[in-house]
């Protein structure tokens, strides 16, 4: 009989453990910071994304500009000049389709927007001269926008 009793006790235990550590979960999720959002107007309408602006990872260069992401391989700059939103994504890297990919993805990540959204947004994708001579001087926008340009072979 002592046994089962001691077996009990530790069941009870155990449960009372999973319980706390599902509460303690569930109270985390709750309380994680969600990311402020500003709607943005465009020819189809508005829809809300992520506030870069407000980000605490990001940069102000001005009172109008602000560095949203920036990595070895791309920039990606936020401009609000007169309620005039738009974006500039460079890339930085000498392997550009992968660098593109990898900046299109953050970018959609960083403001939490859909592609179909995204491709709503005026956003010019550029590759300075000092990172490909060839590629440079264009703007090649976002790669699965119908306005889209593939980078020169």
């Amino acid at each position: 009989m002592e046994m089962k009793k001691k077996l009990y006790l530790l069941l009870g235990l155990v449960l009372l453990i999973i319980i706390g550590v599902l509460f303690y979960l569930f109270l985390i999720q709750k309380s994680a910071p969600q990311a402020e959002k500003i709607n943005i107007q465009t020819a189809k309408g508005s829809f809300p994304i992520n506030d870069v602006q407000k980000n605490p990872s990001a940069e102000k260069l001005s009172p109008t500009d602000t560095l949203a992401k920036s990595t070895p391989d791309y920039d990606i700059v936020f401009f609000d000049i007169n309620n005039n939103k738009s974006f500039l994504i460079s890339i930085k890297s000498p392997d550009i389709e992968s660098a593109r990919k990898k900046a299109e993805f953050a970018f959609l990540q960083t403001l939490g927007i859909s592609q179909s959204q995204a491709c709503q947004l005026t956003v010019s994708l550029t590759v300075p001269y000092s990172v490909n001579q060839l590629a440079s001087g264009s703007d090649y926008g976002l790669s699965f926008c119908p306005n889209g340009n593939p980078f020169p072979k």
